[in-house]
């Protein structure tokens, strides 16, 4: 199995603790998968904060919202909440 010596970031490790290059490439890819996830919502924000200023009057109140919270949504940055 191949190892290799690296600084760890869990509390109390020492400096010479060795962690498998498998355990590295799980990390990998798990912060692969989040990064992935947060862009995809990211886009989803964006594409939805345009779509809400094409709406009329009408459709926005079938969605609840009048035309002045379509407004401050629409102007938010996509990676606001």
């Amino acid at each position: 199995m191949l190892r290799t010596s690296v600084y760890s970031n869990r509390p109390g490790a020492g400096l010479g603790e060795t962690v498998t290059a498998l355990a590295l490439a799980d990390r990998w890819r798990r912060w692969a998968g989040q990064l992935a996830a947060t862009l995809r919502l990211w886009r989803q924000r964006a594409r939805s904060r345009r779509a809400l200023v094409g709406l009329t009057d009408r459709e926005l109140a079938d969605i609840g919202i009048c035309r002045y919270d379509a407004r401050i949504e629409s102007n938010k940055s996509f990676w606001r909440d």
